[in-house]
């Protein structure tokens, strides 16, 4: 896996693109995108519809993210991987599903029948050992699962 900055998007083309922001855009909980990101996404737009799709429910933040980046925000209060999400938009495009960590972002693409592309998470200097532990379980099933 590489950073999301660093990924070959060349062959997404038409699609309806589910981007998540934590970890694949952002630290958690994070606004701050490096230059590399803001290319990637704009690149990414050029061929595809794209929307921000996050478990956080701070939709004031996330619509500061959509706003910097010159996208839509998916707001709603289902989280990932429920396929109730899809309620809350309607396409006919193939979708894409964008993330960084498999047990949200993977299942979520896997339950919607969505193509995956999965980035290296980027991480804070401060997270928790509780978001540590979380991201150590969902690397293990993620080497389980995705061969």
């Amino acid at each position: 896996m590489k950073p999301f900055a660093k990924t070959d998007l060349s062959k997404a083309k038409g699609f309806f693109v589910l981007l998540d922001i934590d970890g694949t855009l952002t630290y958690d909980s994070g606004v701050k995108m490096s230059e590399g990101i803001q290319k990637k996404v704009k690149e990414l737009k050029k061929n595809n519809e794209i929307f921000l799709c996050s478990n956080r429910n701070n939709h004031q933040r996330n619509w500061q993210v959509a706003k910097i980046l010159g996208v839509k925000y998916l707001e709603t209060n289902h989280r990932k991987p429920s396929q109730k999400i899809l309620k809350t938009f309607k396409t006919k495009k193939p979708l894409l599903v964008i993330g960084d960590k498999f047990l949200t972002d993977g299942m979520f693409a896997k339950r919607i029948g969505a193509k995956l592309i999965m980035v290296e998470r980027i991480r804070s200097q401060k997270e928790t050992w509780i978001s540590k532990l979380i991201y150590g379980i969902d690397d293990f099933y993620a080497k389980l699962f995705m061969k």
